[in-house]
């Protein structure tokens, strides 16, 4: 693809999202010439703090909700905590939180340049983006200002999400919705087959396992294809266990080191010290292609590649803390 043809690429999708919050009736600010979108109020009672970007050069679009509060400095770890606990539950987006500045923001990224997503599409992603926060808003300010300690938070953020309201018609995907997951299985396994990888099937589950070889360890993937959702989800599990006397300083650093990412991000249990690389990517009224799969093998085989080395320092203790956020 020329620069011509990135930029009326990058314009297509950068207008069908003016047009998607015209439908939703948002007000908004838009800049066509650096594609980007600041949303001023919505129905519905959603969050007004919505800015929207097409990132031309790498194919993405991103979603980015400032929490609007600062972190004092003596909350930041356990907040670095909090958000890492709070990831670990998420599926398709993550909290962005900076160390150095306190401030939290509520990002997704979804790729645009392989493939062609619908105005149909591109609503449900920002309508789901924007319900999602209400489910940690309330134990996140609590913590922010000292109202709750890292003990109460966790508490707090597992009540919330057991009252999570389910919706029906999203949890049970009707005929097309199935219908379109069962081809985007398929063409993603047959993608797969075609470049060579070994790939296990769990297709009752919608699942599918494959490895490649990375620079310092096999990165190993887990695909799984939600047809509720309409998402393509990506994993791989980094072969570390962190010890239980440093996992608090890892929750930081997989939280530090998610800020540093432009899409995808750590999940990290403090309760086993697992951490995985994850990310997700609509398909709904798509089609998967290779170059797709190419770029989710890719970005994942470097965020593993990246992290992995100074993970395995800062838990055998040969790299401190504050030595790792200098260098993330």
């Amino acid at each position: 693809m020329n620069e011509f043809e990135q930029y009326e690429r990058a314009k297509r999708m950068y207008l069908m999202l003016c047009e998607a919050l015209d439908d939703q009736k948002w007000m908004y600010f838009s800049n066509e010439r650096a594609m980007t979108i600041s949303c001023e109020a919505a129905e519905d009672g959603f969050p007004t703090d919505l800015n929207i970007m097409v990132l031309r050069d790498a194919g993405l679009v991103e979603l980015v909700s400032d929490q609007l509060f600062s972190v004092k400095e003596e909350y930041r770890v356990d907040m670095a905590i909090a958000v890492g606990i709070i990831n670990n539950a998420l599926k398709d987006d993550c909290l962005d939180f900076s160390m150095e500045s306190g401030r939290m923001t509520f990002r997704r990224c979804f790729r645009y340049a392989d493939y062609d997503l619908d105005k149909a599409a591109v609503s449900e992603l920002i309508t789901d983006f924007l319900r999602e926060p209400d489910y940690f808003r309330h134990g996140i300010l609590r913590l922010a200002n000292g109202a709750a300690t890292i003990e109460r938070f966790v508490e707090i953020f597992f009540e919330e999400n057991e009252r999570r309201p389910l919706d029906e018609e999203r949890r049970t995907p009707d005929a097309a919705r199935l219908e379109s997951a069962s081809k985007a299985y398929g063409a993603l396994c047959e993608t797969m087959k075609r470049k060579g990888l070994n790939v296990r099937e769990e297709k009752e589950k919608g699942i599918l396992l494959t490895s490649v070889k990375g620079r310092s360890v096999p990165v190993r993937f887990r695909f799984s294809v939600d047809g509720a959702m309409q998402q393509i989800r990506v994993s791989a599990r980094l072969p570390l266990t962190v010890r239980e006397e440093m996992r608090a300083e890892a929750a930081v650093a997989t939280t530090a080191a998610t800020y540093s990412l432009l899409n995808g991000w750590f999940s990290y249990d403090i309760e086993n010290g697992t951490i995985v690389f994850r990310m997700s990517q609509p398909f709904l009224n798509s089609e998967i292609n290779e170059s797709l799969l190419d770029y989710m093998i890719s970005v994942c085989v470097r965020a593993v590649n990246d992290n992995y080395d100074l993970f395995l320092e800062l838990d055998s203790g040969k790299l401190s803390l504050a030595r790792y956020l200098e260098m993330i």
